[in-house]
């Protein structure tokens, strides 16, 4: 098999897809890697990526997620032994979506392959070339093992066939539209061959914009009160400007929350099971205008669509949880050096 792709994200199943597609006369196998289904959302716009091509090889991975460490690692161990049953050896290049994940780096001591990329993973990409990578590590030393003394010596055995370090910090390239760096360990996405497949004519509407949520909130970057003013001033701006503002729910906000985005600040809400990227590749009618917090998909889209504007909004350094005000800091800059515009 000339590629093999582990994803688990819409992106990085995004990024597979376009890799795939600019080797036409190569083989290229995939491996999803979906939730028990409690992520039904991301689940389905993993599965509607995928559909957009013929695969040699696709495989679906959906853990169970037991209630106890040791079994859910005993399930790991079997998907890794099942993967290297059918690819030890004979991948000429491995693609991994999630620099973070401890199993994605032990298939790359499984399957032995001579070359291993980064599959994009949005704006943690950011995070990883400037805490790892452009400090020569190539896997997530400081959190692969669990903290607790004996659940690492449990994964140690569990893994002891999978883990190898030597091999897992060998150089890997990354595969990114979130880099303004150029270097032998970063190559750009461009998203050109996506671009190809669902090409179609568009027209811009320019009283329309579409802003972007994510799960602010659901996980504690900031709190739900204040992420409801930060939506209201954030539809109080649009409407000063008498533009029509559509908010995107990630795939991953809570029902409750959009229910009072919707009802009692106004907004229209679209749930969609096609992931941004995609939703706007396949649309035919575009906004004058992209906007959101920190989102991905506003590098992303100033790559797929360099003709649609851009807007971030800045998130109050004191509101933002201390975890992550410095990895925030790191995308505003990002977006700075892009002139993205940001509003305060």
């Amino acid at each position: 098999m000339d590629n093999l792709y582990i994803i688990e994200s819409p992106l990085q199943a995004l990024c597979a897809l376009e890799v795939s597609l600019a080797k036409k006369n190569e083989s290229h196998a995939i491996i999803a890697r979906l939730s028990s289904g409690d992520r039904a959302r991301n689940d389905k716009q993993i599965i509607d990526i995928l559909s957009k091509r013929k695969w040699d090889f696709e495989s679906i991975i959906k853990y169970s997620f037991y209630n106890t460490a040791m079994l859910n690692n005993i399930e790991s161990k079997f998907f890794l032994l099942n993967i290297e049953k059918k690819f030890k050896n004979k991948v000429s290049s491995l693609y991994i979506g999630e620099f973070r994940s401890s199993f994605m780096h032990m298939v790359r001591v499984t399957t032995n392959s001579p070359k291993v990329f980064l599959l994009d993973d949005g704006a943690a990409s950011i995070k990883v070339i400037k805490n790892y990578i452009d400090k020569n590590y190539y896997y997530p030393y400081d959190s692969f093992y669990p903290m607790n003394r004996l659940k690492k010596t449990i994964f140690k055995f569990i893994y002891k066939n999978h883990i190898d370090i030597e091999v897992m910090n060998r150089k890997i390239k990354i595969l990114t539209a979130f880099s303004d760096q150029n270097s032998n360990s970063i190559e750009k996405l461009e998203f050109i061959n996506i671009k190809k497949l669902l090409k179609g004519n568009k027209s811009i509407d320019n009283s329309l914009v579409y802003y972007y949520g994510s799960k602010y909130s659901e996980v504690g970057i900031i709190s739900r009160d204040y992420e409801y003013l930060f939506l209201n001033n954030i539809k109080k701006f649009y409407n000063d400007r008498n533009k029509k503002i559509v908010y995107f729910a990630h795939r991953d906000e809570t029902e409750e929350k959009l229910n009072y985005i919707s009802e009692e600040l106004g907004f229209t809400i679209v749930v969609s099971d096609t992931m941004a990227e995609l939703y706007l590749l396949e649309s035919e009618v575009l906004p004058s205008e992209i906007s959101g917090a920190y989102t991905s998909v506003l590098n992303n889209i100033k790559v797929i669509f360099p003709e649609i504007n851009l807007r971030s909004f800045k998130l109050e350094k004191e509101q933002v949880s201390q975890k992550w005000r410095m990895d925030i800091e790191l995308i505003y800059d990002y977006y700075r050096n892009l002139d993205i515009p940001i509003e305060k």
